[in-house]
């Protein structure tokens, strides 16, 4: 994420499902041919556009990105549905943050589902609210969507270890590096707001002129992030916000970045369990020298970080001035981080006692937290 004053950076884990109210599938509809596509171009007018899509075995991910937004209608949302019994479930809802983020950082969205089996019939609808944009130069939204089968190849770092490249070391096929780039492919999918995504090595330059080569130039950050030992084969770090007030930023407040992934199998109630992650508080040295050119942490605060689980993949809430994660989600106990620009280990041995829950999810916990800040985290593990 870019220009916000506290940085949470994470490394490892999530996942969540819900279903909703049924619905009739709609009358009018674009069929989307079976495999992988992307369709450019697509204008949504009126209020809303549907697709029907026969997809692949697994779990699917449908990525949409903005190429202009209207001065009519604005897009507000996308839903995901699947079928049954010749009504639509609606199982994933992704929302637009705020208008201001149009066409900045929350340009995009994404909604998952499965795994789902091979000729599994589902319905994509894009939704779309009275414009507010008074720069705008067309009178609908124009996207670009992209459906795509996705989380292929994850494995957990370690035997018993049931997160999926808890880590984020995987490569082949994964190795994304940036923001915007948490969908699936390293086996992790955003629950609130785009993750940002640094790499050892890593080309990315986005703009202005941020770079995200791991313990090289980090989005121009003082200190440099780098990973816990500063060398490979640790690599690969992410970085999550967590604002709670737009004093010197133009956000919303209460703004925080978190994502979540399939565990290898459910936790289930009655069995012992131990969580492990590293964790790095950023502090920038300077007065405007954290990742994005924007000064984090700069009172030194300790800062708290929550993992949550769910039956599924979590559908966040609309954005509010008083929501974020983890707000509506069952949550460990909460982890507080005083050291300031130096890892810490945090491990948590548990005996589970909630309902089977095959999803993992974390992020900074901006509703405990006393200032804005950022975050690294890697070698997320849990243990059976």
């Amino acid at each position: 994420m870019k220009k916000l004053k506290l940085f949470f950076l994470l490394a490892g884990l999530l996942s969540m499902w819900q279903v909703r109210a049924q619905i009739a599938p709609p009358v009018s509809y674009q069929n989307v041919p079976f495999g992988n596509q992307t369709i450019t171009s697509q204008t949504i007018t009126v209020t809303d556009k549907w697709y029907r899509w026969i997809t692949d075995a697994g779990i699917i991910n449908i990525d949409v990105k903005f190429t202009k937004q209207g001065n009519v209608n604005q897009l507000s949302r996308a839903e995901l549905y699947t079928v049954s019994s010749g009504s639509l479930n609606l199982v994933y809802t992704d929302y637009i943050s705020n208008s201001t983020f149009l066409g900045k950082i929350d340009s995009v969205l994404d909604v998952y589902t499965g795994p789902l089996n091979l000729n599994d019939e589902i319905y994509f609808r894009l939704v779309n609210a009275s414009s507010t944009c008074t720069s705008c130069t067309v009178a609908n939204p124009i996207v670009n969507i992209i459906f795509q089968k996705t989380m292929i190849g994850c494995t957990p770092d370690a035997p018993c270890d049931m997160v999926k490249n808890g880590g984020f070391e995987s490569t082949a096929p994964l190795g994304s590096c940036g923001y915007r780039v948490i969908d699936g492919s390293d086996c992790w999918v955003a629950y609130e707001n785009t993750t940002d995504v640094y790499r050892r090595g890593c080309t990315t330059i986005l703009p202005p002129s941020w770079s995200f080569n791991l313990g090289t130039n980090t989005a121009g950050s003082n200190p440099i992030l780098n990973s816990r030992t500063g060398a490979p084969p640790n690599n690969t770090i992410i970085g999550q916000f967590g604002l709670i007030d737009n004093t010197s930023n133009p956000y919303v407040a209460r703004y925080s970045e978190s994502i979540q992934s399939q565990l290898t199998t459910s936790m289930v109630p009655g069995r012992n369990y131990q969580l492990s992650f590293w964790v790095y508080n950023h502090r920038s040295t300077g007065t405007t020298t954290g990742p994005w050119g924007t000064q984090t942490n700069p009172m030194s605060r300790p800062c708290w970080v929550s993992f949550a689980y769910n039956a599924g993949f979590a559908t966040a809430p609309p954005p509010s001035p008083t929501s974020s994660f983890p707000t509506g989600l069952t949550r460990f106990p909460d982890f507080l981080v005083t050291s300031i620009n130096t890892w810490t280990q945090f491990t948590y041995t548990f005996t589970f006692a909630g309902s089977p829950s095959n999803v993992l999810l974390f992020g900074p916990n901006i509703a405990l937290n006393e200032s804005s800040g950022y975050m690294n985290l890697v070698n997320n593990k849990l243990f059976y």
